[in-house]
């Protein structure tokens, strides 16, 4: 029998716009099993299904996730500890979804999301996932459950979203009769970042994806082909995101998760 068990579930057509993917994992072994994830600017709703599982976000520890809990943006990698006997659902939240779904601007929240809407339907909700053993059918019941409070996107947040992130505020605004000031409010309340710490974690990213298991990385090049000036502007970047240097990075990243994958 495998003893850890994870996967990623895609997001039918109808949902790609809310989320970007779903993902379940169960530690069937006897031992703790621990994890880290890169940051993904995204916001997440977890569900656990067994023990408390401890939860570290960047250099923070927080109380573990019990049953519900949602989380984000997740700007910085966080470490996760799986129990032996658990089992996890995460919704990853695309773009403005959180807001969407929530009607409430995006900052850092880490609670749980019956205290955001003052109701006890996401404590109802668990019931019914904690029945089902099937992680597609939990997502099934999931999707269900968004229908009914998922609103439409406003035009504020599609003026940003739906030209893929390309124009920036000075340009939305001309393009949108807005002044700047009001479109950099509007990445703040949409997407919880602005539009320059967004472009920070493209760099990132694109970095990140430079290097290769097993390949000594060329960090001259890394540094000319993402836009950094030095190597000191590179360890920064490095050290704020996942709490290492690039070649301690480079190093571990067999065990470092990416949300897509």
């Amino acid at each position: 029998m495998q003893e850890y068990i994870s996967m990623r579930i895609a997001v039918p057509p109808t949902w790609e716009q809310v989320f970007s993917h779903f993902y379940y994992a169960a530690n069937l072994s006897r031992v703790p099993v621990e994890k880290h994830l890169l940051p993904a600017f995204q916001s997440i709703m977890a569900f656990n299904f067994g023990p408390p599982v401890p939860l570290e976000y960047g250099n923070e520890q927080f109380l573990p996730i019990e049953k519900t809990l949602v989380l984000g943006p997740v700007k910085k990698s966080m470490k996760y500890t799986m129990p032996a006997g658990s089992r996890i659902l995460v919704a990853n939240f695309k773009d403005d979804a959180f807001y969407r779904f929530f009607g409430k601007p995006l900052q850092h929240y880490l609670t749980d999301p019956d205290k955001l809407i003052q109701t006890h339907c996401f404590a109802d909700l668990w019931q019914e996932l904690n029945g089902i053993e099937d992680p597609a059918l939990q997502v099934e019941k999931l999707l269900d459950f968004s229908g009914l409070y998922l609103c439409e996107r406003d035009p504020a947040a599609a003026n940003i979203i739906e030209n893929g992130f390309n124009d920036n505020p000075k340009q939305i605004a001309e393009k949108t009769a807005q002044s700047e000031r009001t479109v950099q409010l509007n990445y703040k309340k949409y997407l919880g970042f602005s539009s320059k710490e967004v472009n920070r974690y493209q760099r990132f990213q694109k970095a990140i994806g430079m290097l290769e298991p097993g390949k000594t990385p060329d960090w001259f090049e890394v540094m000319e082909e993402c836009g950094y000036y030095d190597q000191s502007h590179l360890i920064k970047d490095f050290t704020h995101y996942v709490g290492m240097s690039p070649q301690v990075y480079w190093q571990l990243q067999d065990v470092m998760c990416r949300a897509g994958s």
